[in-house]
């Protein structure tokens, strides 16, 4: 009885976990980006260059993704306007206005978005943006099946780590930042091999990690509230920076 209890648990936590796995892999694909990197909604440095559709030139944008507009919503505001109302920096008649600092704007159709600041003054010094939006992609492509995914995660490995992102958008913004945070602090004997597959929509990197310790402290690391993590399964599935990381011990 104490045994059939056990396997009824352990295939309890094997759904469990790739429902889990599935979830995620769902929301993953949207994603939500800071307006103006580092420095957010704000003037830029040099007034003279529009630094904010630069940034923006640099980003794909597709439908369901969402811009984060933070700015001192004492001093400063987002206005969501037309194309003419951009160009001429008017104030008076938004489509929206946002005064909260910390405003959330979702994209919810392909095609241009017009941004300027409430402040006439700050959107001549060029603190204003055009962001377009491409068509979502789940129109373009099927997505993959239940089974396709689960197959995929009972084909990993021991101490393989899986980073899936959209097929054809470009890499992350903080890609660079996030590589650096997931490699470097393991441990410096470790050895790192990259093989790219192709499966579906969907881009995998398999990073295979050779460690000389079975201590599973560096993992802690990646660990957070986007995380859910099955001892039995020995299996964890992260969402960070709009990826997605499966990776087992």
């Amino acid at each position: 009885m104490a045994q059939a209890n056990l396997r009824s648990t352990g295939k309890a936590l094997r759904v469990l976990g790739l429902f889990c796995l599935l979830l995620l892999v769902q929301k993953g694909i949207a994603f939500e980006f800071k307006v103006g990197g580092p420095n957010g909604w704000a003037v830029p440095a040099d007034p003279n260059s529009n630094s904010h559709n630069q940034w923006a030139e640099k980003n794909r944008f597709q439908t369901g993704d969402s811009l984060l507009f933070v700015y001192p919503g004492d001093k400063d505001s987002v206005l969501y306007v037309t194309k003419e109302d951009y160009n001429n920096c008017s104030t008076d008649r938004p489509l929206q206005k946002f005064t909260d600092g910390h405003t959330v704007f979702n994209l919810n159709h392909s095609g241009p978005y017009y941004f300027i600041s409430g402040v006439k003054d700050n959107c001549l010094k060029n603190e204003k943006i055009i962001v377009v939006v491409m068509a979502n992609r789940s129109k373009l492509a099927p997505a993959p099946s239940n089974e396709t995914v689960a197959a995929s995660l009972l084909q990993m490995k021991r101490r393989h780590l899986l980073l899936l992102h959209h097929q054809q958008r470009y890499p992350h913004p903080q890609h660079q930042q996030l590589e650096n945070h997931l490699l470097h602090p393991l441990d410096q004997r470790r050895q790192i091999q990259l093989q790219p597959l192709q499966s579906n929509h969907l881009l995998i990197k398999v990073v295979h990690l050779q460690f000389f310790s079975d201590s599973l402290a560096p993992w802690e690391l990646f660990l957070d509230h986007h995380s859910c993590c099955f001892s039995e399964f020995k299996i964890c599935v992260v969402k960070s920076l709009g990826y997605i990381f499966f990776f087992n011990f």
